[in-house]
């Protein structure tokens, strides 16, 4: 079965030591956005548990925004007058 394959660890990247190079590496790190939860920092290290021929899933992430306008929004914004917490 799978569990002789897969090797599910439960620890802190920065701190731990890969036994050996791994084949697949999956990561949950994303947040709502591309780069919560430090997720950019924390998967370019861990390239180096990486087998040379292995995959990151995954592999890659795009994070788009669009502009958005609103009416009552931009009233609410216009009306507050606290320059320091535009």
């Amino acid at each position: 079965g799978w569990t002789e394959q897969v090797h599910i660890v439960s620890a802190d990247m920065r701190n731990w030591q890969a036994p050996e190079p791994a084949d697949i590496i999956v990561s949950e790190l994303l947040g709502s956005f591309g780069d919560n939860e430090l997720s950019p920092e924390c998967l370019d290290g861990a390239q180096r548990f990486l087998a040379p021929e292995g995959i990151m899933i995954p592999a890659s992430y795009t994070s788009f925004m669009a502009p958005v306008s609103t009416h009552k929004l931009w009233n609410d914004a216009r009306a507050f007058k606290d320059d320091e917490h535009l």
